[in-house]
C-alpha cells in the first residue's frame, strides 16, 4: 500500500512525539524519581470482601472508638506496592503485634482523610509542593483521628508494642546521638515513628503549627521546616513549655535505642564525623556503633526514600501479599463514620 507524503510526515511527527515522551519519562524517572505512568497505579489495595471472616473489622473500630490506646498500625506510601528491600520490614508489624489491625494509606486515602475530617486544612495540604510534605502532615492527622502507631515504611518491628502503647499518651524518641552530638546540636525528636492515644489535644496544636509554618514560609520552604522534624520539634517544645497541662496531655520522650539503635550509615557526612570522633578520642565509646538493647522495639533502617539521590528503581510487591489482613485507609474511614452515625442516633 502506497503512503502519501502527507501521511508519511504525520507518522514522522507522531514518532518524534513518542520518542520525546519516552525520553522525558526516562529523564524524570532517573533524575527526579517521578513517573508519568506506572503499573502500580492501576492496582490499588482493595477492601477485603464482606464475606471475609478472618476478623470482624467493625468490631475492631467499635472497640477503638472507646479504647484509650487503639491497637492500630498505620503506614503510608504513594501506592499499595512495597519495595522488595522493605518487604520484611512491613510484614514484621503483623508478626510482632498479633491482634493489631494494619492499615495502609495510599495517596488517595490520605487526601480522603484530610477532606473528611479536616476540610479547613485541605487548602494547605493541597498546596504542599512535594508528596513527602503531604505524607508528613497525614501522619499527624492519623494520630489525631485514630491514634495507635504510625511508622515509616523502612521501620522494622522487633518486639510487641503493647507495653509502650498502653503506658504513654504520646511517645516519640530522638534520633541516634551521633546524628546530633557530632554537630554540637541538641536531641532531635524524629517523626518517623509516633505512638499516640486518639484525640490527644497536641495534634490540634500541631495542625495549627503546620498552618502557621506554611503561612510564614510558603510552599518553597524546605520539607524539614515546613512539615518535618524541625516544625515537629518546635511544636513539641512549645507544648511542653506551657504549664498547667494535665498528666493525660503529656508527651513522653523515649530513649533513642527504643526505635533508633543504628545510625544512617548511607549519610557520608555522619560517617565522616563518626570516623573523626573515634580517631581523636572525642567519645569514650563509639556513639556511631549499633545500640541494640532489651528496650529496642523497632529499628529504623534510614532508607530516606523521599530524598536520597541515586536510589535504583526496584520492582514492587503487592502489600496484601505481605500483610493479608491489612485494610486500606478509606475502609477504616468508612467504618468509623458508619459507627459514629449509629452512635449519634
Amino acid at each position: 500500500m502506497k503512503i502519501s507524503l502527507r501521511h508519511r510526515r504525520t507518522l514522522g511527527r507522531l514518532a518524534l512525539l513518542a520518542c520525546g515522551a519516552l525520553l522525558l519519562t526516562l529523564v524524570l524517572d532517573e533524575f527526579f524519581g517521578f513517573q508519568l505512568w506506572s503499573y502500580d497505579k492501576i492496582v490499588p489495595l482493595q477492601p477485603l470482601d464482606d464475606g471475609d471472616t478472618r476478623f470482624d473489622r467493625r468490631a475492631v473500630v467499635r472497640n477503638m472508638l472507646h479504647a484509650p490506646a487503639a491497637r492500630l498500625v498505620h503506614q503510608t506510601w504513594r501506592t499499595a506496592l512495597v519495595r522488595p528491600d522493605q518487604a520484611g520490614y512491613v510484614s514484621s508489624w503483623a508478626a510482632q503485634n498479633p491482634g493489631y489491625t494494619y492499615v495502609f494509606w495510599d495517596d488517595v486515602d490520605s487526601r480522603l482523610l484530610v477532606s473528611t475530617f479536616f476540610a479547613d486544612f485541605l487548602p494547605t495540604y493541597n498546596a504542599y509542593s512535594t508528596p513527602v510534605q503531604r505524607a508528613d502532615a497525614a501522619r499527624y492527622l492519623l494520630m489525631e483521628v485514630f491514634g495507635g502507631i504510625y511508622a515509616d515504611m523502612d521501620f522494622e518491628a522487633t518486639r510487641p508494642f503493647d507495653d509502650l502503647l498502653g503506658a504513654h499518651q504520646i511517645a516519640v524518641a530522638p534520633e541516634p546521638p551521633a546524628h546530633w552530638l557530632l554537630y554540637g546540636g541538641e536531641p532531635l525528636l524524629c517523626n518517623a515513628i509516633i505512638l499516640s492515644r486518639r484525640r490527644h489535644p497536641f495534634w490540634a496544636f500541631m495542625r495549627k503549627a503546620l498552618t502557621e509554618a506554611f503561612s510564614a514560609l510558603g510552599s518553597a520552604a524546605d520539607t524539614l521546616s515546613l512539615t518535618g522534624p524541625t516544625v515537629f520539634n518546635s511544636a513539641i517544645n512549645a507544648w511542653r513549655r506551657e504549664s498547667g497541662r494535665p498528666k493525660s496531655d503529656q508527651i513522653s520522650v523515649l530513649a533513642p535505642d527504643t526505635f533508633y539503635p543504628i545510625v544512617a550509615k548511607w549519610n557520608t557526612k555522619i560517617a565522616e564525623q563518626c570516623a573523626v570522633a573515634v580517631a581523636d578520642g572525642r567519645t569514650r565509646t563509639n556513639i556511631c556503633a549499633d545500640n541494640f538493647t532489651a528496650n529496642t522495639h523497632a529499628v529504623h533502617h534510614w532508607s530516606f526514600s523521599w530524598g536520597r539521590a541515586g536510589r535504583k528503581k526496584q520492582s514492587a510487591l503487592p502489600l496484601r501479599e505481605l500483610v493479608p489482613e491489612s485494610i486500606p485507609g478509606r475502609q477504616l474511614i468508612e467504618i468509623m463514620m458508619s459507627e459514629a452515625d449509629q452512635e449519634a442516633r
